[in-house]
């Protein structure tokens, strides 16, 4: 893994810490590594405390870890009232001071290290709030920032780089509230979209990948407002993720690949469960896809009749006469347990079925 100077030496570390805030102490986990002489740290902020936010959630595990691997030392913590924390919620004020605890912490231990901060949902906003009180922080990265309940005021004129990503299927906080005020922040900044949900679910690794595309293109933003509607450039475009990824993927095999009989493209490489690649008889029956690499699931008419279940309409009882495994099973009134589509093709046996 390399950082931004170079590779990243040393082995990780996880160390549990308790500082100690006007609340009380408060319970926080520092990523470093050892015998690496750290010139980034980062503060992660966790989403509201009161909705089961903590410094374990996913999304700011996360952003941490996307910074860690970057060769920052990454302090998370759990705000007053929350885990080991001593205290209660504070409706942000006192959550902000709990901020400047942490990044006072990463100060004294790296003085001459530049530093980060960074939040999801409701630590975005204290986030947001630390780096307009602190002037040495150099980039702040806000996920999905709760436009919607919080004013976000500071952002209007705060000249420290923003990194801003956000969701076009959140429906917490939604792309529609960010995209009225976004444009009222001051420069520079960058919007990352993503298509997902508020919590990024079974996708939480596009927040690490739209965190790199953002840091290594640059905190300029790309696109206005309009980069968050459904389709726009912040959705496909320029999201790094899976999906767009793969599209791109075929798009590109399908105009190499020759076209073959019947509209089919060949592709040069064996597709799964074909003969060139599998040594089960039954996995012959596969056909490749419009798509090279892509295999369609077999047909029906493709499994042979001795392996698969056939029902016909027939006058034996007025109920459905099944044959399955060339054995005769009895009359049953129930349609056949198959995937709920009668089978169109002649009965084997029509002899049994005349009226």
């Amino acid at each position: 893994m390399s950082g931004e100077h170079g590779p990243v030496t040393g082995t990780a570390r996880l160390l549990p810490v308790m500082l100690e805030g006007a609340a009380g102490p408060i319970e926080a986990l520092l990523q470093e590594r050892d015998e690496h002489d750290h010139t980034l740290v980062a503060v992660v902020c966790h989403p509201h405390p009161l909705y089961g936010g903590t410094m374990h959630n996913k999304v700011a595990h996360r952003v941490a870890s996307t910074l860690h691997g970057l060769g920052a030392a990454v302090l998370r913590f759990n705000f007053r009232g929350v885990g080991k924390s001593a205290g209660v919620f504070d409706r942000g004020e006192g959550e902000l001071a709990d901020a400047r605890i942490a990044l006072g912490f990463l100060r004294e231990r790296y003085p001459d290290a530049r530093r980060w901060a960074a939040g999801f949902s409701f630590g975005s906003w204290v986030a947001s709030r630390l780096a307009a009180s602190e002037p040495d922080i150099e980039r702040l990265i806000l996920i999905a920032p709760p436009v919607h309940t919080q004013t976000f005021e500071e952002m209007k004129t705060l000249p420290t780089p923003k990194l801003v990503v956000q969701g076009t299927a959140d429906d917490v906080c939604k792309p529609e509230n960010l995209a009225r005020v976004y444009p009222t922040w001051a420069e520079p900044k960058r919007l990352q979209g993503r298509r997902r949900t508020h919590f990024f679910r079974q996708a939480v690794g596009e927040v690490g990948e739209a965190m790199l595309e953002g840091i290594r293109e640059g905190f300029a933003c790309p696109g206005g407002p309009g980069y968050l509607r459904p389709g726009g450039a912040g959705a496909v475009a320029s999201a790094g993720s899976r999906r767009a990824r793969a599209r791109t993927g075929c798009a590109r095999r399908r105009e190499a690949a020759p076209e073959g009989p019947g509209g089919y493209i060949r592709s040069s490489i064996p597709l799964a469960g074909s003969r060139a690649s599998s040594p089960h008889p039954r996995s012959d029956s596969r056909r490749a896809s419009p798509i090279a690499g892509h295999v369609r699931r077999r047909s029906r008419e493709s499994i042979p009749l001795d392996r698969r279940r056939l029902g016909c309409r027939g006058r034996l009882g007025g109920g459905w006469f099944l044959k399955g495994r060339g054995k005769k099973e009895r009359p049953s009134t129930a349609p056949p347990r198959s995937n709920g589509v009668r089978s169109r093709r002649r009965c084997p046996r029509p002899a049994a079925c005349a009226p």
